[in-house]
């Protein structure tokens, strides 16, 4: 059992590994107390004593000022699968982390931007814009579709895993031409696991003439004086955390939609984001690096309508389109659970959801298996919760669950 259920290398004791990052300000700057900052933080803690995940790091901001920010475990060293000689390096408030599928919250918005800008509109259909991708089913397809996963483009493409094609666009452009949506675009919902973050890349460069990752600095990091990328230089490889599989291996029949959606199961998927070609690489809708703080800071721009201090980032009329709820009571097939989606965010519930309990007005997104960022505007919170152990279906799913439960359950809505 202990081969197949795969823990960290070494326990440690959660204060030995815990760093608490500068830019942490007492509770009461955020009307909170000692006591909820520690509740919130004791759920992360237990958490971690599982063995699931090597490293984590939570930044949580209230009323815009940073109440909890903190890094618990190891960026590399400890995963079950890391080489025996590879040093121990501890978790850092600074440590960089992959995103993964939160990126999608970001690249949604760089879409968004691009409509308050003009250059594309939701409602027309993309090959509008990109004439050499019409036919094959895909000439009805809008922005709106991509955005809200209702395009069709959820099947894994055979060149989703070639990482070559992440620095070719010629092979990007060729792949997506060969990429034939399944159905009827704009009639089921199936999350769109990587196809539809092409596409916006296609999109947003073919209208902009910039390479993606200018059009993110230029649009978002660079006013907002944040670093995170799509993917890493060549020269910070051994500075973002690796990734580990663990608890059990993903078997059939439950790897099934992992299959269908990026061509790999999750050992296949923890050694692709592991190569230096998918850390170099531009993956719109899956590899945006940098810290928990950039994350928690994105998310506090779009809490506060799309400024961030005195500079507007986006338009406010750009945020409240984005998180509006794009489908009502309706099973995702390819998460095969009812997700509420707005444009390249997931979205809270009434009941219980993704970022806890009563949370109907959150916006966010998940990332492989268990990265969470989102943004709360009853509760005045945003929210970044990072890590780099990659467990599949496992019982201490639950234990993860408790930490937005335990945020949303501990800091007050505003009446």
């Amino acid at each position: 059992m202990r081969g197949l259920w795969r823990r960290v290398k070494k326990r440690f004791d959660p204060d030995q590994v815990t760093t608490v990052s500068d830019a942490e300000e007492p509770a009461e700057a955020g009307d909170l107390t000692p006591e909820i900052v520690e509740g919130i933080w004791a759920s992360v803690r237990n958490y971690y004593r599982l063995g699931l995940q090597p490293g984590m790091s939570l930044s949580i901001r209230r009323r815009g000022r940073v109440i909890l920010e903190r890094s618990i475990g190891h960026s590399r060293g400890n995963g079950p699968g890391d080489p025996d000689d590879m040093p121990l390096v501890r978790a850092q408030p600074d440590t960089l982390f992959n995103l993964f599928s939160g990126s999608k919250a970001i690249t949604g918005m760089l879409a968004m931007k691009a409509v308050e800008k003009g250059l594309v509109d939701l409602d027309e259909p993309i090959v509008t814009y990109l004439p050499d991708l019409a036919g094959r089913r895909r000439d009805d397809i809008t922005l709106r579709q991509v955005l809200s996963h209702r395009a069709g483009l959820h099947m894994a493409h055979p060149q989703t895993t070639n990482l070559d094609v992440l620095h070719d666009p010629v092979m990007l452009l060729q792949a997506l031409k060969e990429a034939e949506p399944t159905g009827t675009p704009g009639t089921g919902l199936a999350y769109q696991a990587v196809n539809g973050g092409f596409l916006i890349q296609a999109l947003l460069e073919r209208r902009t003439g910039m390479p993606l990752r200018q059009v993110l600095h230029d649009w978002v990091t660079e006013p907002m004086k944040l670093n995170f990328s799509y993917g890493i230089r060549p020269d910070q490889l051994d500075h973002v955390a690796r990734e580990a599989a663990t608890g059990p291996p993903s078997l059939p029949p439950f790897n099934r939609q992992l299959i269908k959606a990026l061509d790999q199961d999750m050992d296949g998927i923890v050694e692709l984001t592991n190569d230096p070609r998918f850390l170099t690489g531009v993956v719109p809708s899956g590899n945006i690096v940098g810290t928990a703080h950039e994350f928690s800071a994105f998310f506090e721009c779009l809490l506060r309508g799309g400024k961030y201090g005195r500079r507007r980032i986006f338009k406010e009329s750009s945020v409240r389109a984005a998180v509006m709820e794009q489908n009502v009571a309706e099973i995702d097939k390819i998460i095969l659970l009812p997700i509420r989606y707005g444009l390249g965010f997931m979205l809270g519930s009434p009941l219980m959801g993704l970022y806890g309990a009563k949370t109907p007005k959150a916006f966010g997104h998940l990332g492989f298996t268990n990265i969470l960022c989102w943004a709360d505007p009853e509760r005045d919170i945003s929210v970044a919760l990072v890590n780099n152990g990659k467990p599949f279906l496992t019982p201490e799913l639950l234990v993860w669950m408790n930490i937005p439960r335990t945020i949303s359950a501990r800091v007050p809505r505003d009446s």
